[in-house]
């Protein structure tokens, strides 16, 4: 009797990015049908980093500054703007594979310097509780 291969099992540990929120949950699950596709950043994503999958986890402090400037932006695009709703602080919300940086953009999420440009987000099936760091830090999936 033979068995098949095992399938490639999913990694246990991801580099993960802290962003505040709604960025955070807008890179993630997006708004009213759209996406955020840069992650600003005023340094530039390391080369070593193109093309790696990141977990996004949202920062642990409210920041009403961020809301304030989301709502704007969305209202911008012809949307309606989201009210400063609960959403998760402090978990990993999912993951994100980052394409490239970049220093001009048509996306209307670039402000710069450095943008992270994002794609293929995938949710987790409930935010996870973790404590994250500046820059780029290790996640170990429980």
């Amino acid at each position: 009797m033979t068995t098949s291969p095992n399938p490639t099992p999913e990694p246990t540990e991801l580099p993960a990015l802290t962003v505040r929120q709604p960025w955070a949950s807008l890179i993630i699950y997006g708004y009213g049908g759209v996406l955020k596709d840069i992650e600003n950043r005023d340094w530039p994503l390391p080369r070593s980093m193109w093309g790696k999958r990141v977990a996004i986890h949202s920062s642990l402090k409210f920041y009403p500054e961020e809301w304030t400037a989301a709502r704007a932006l969305i209202r911008s695009m012809g949307l309606e703007p989201m009210e400063i709703i609960h959403a998760p602080y402090g978990c990993v919300l999912g993951s994100v594979v980052l394409d490239r940086d970049v220093t001009a953009s048509d996306s209307p999420w670039f402000f710069g310097p450095h943008g992270f440009v994002l794609r293929d987000p995938v949710a987790l099936p409930a935010p996870v509780p973790a404590r994250g760091a500046l820059g780029f830090w290790k996640w170990r999936m429980r």
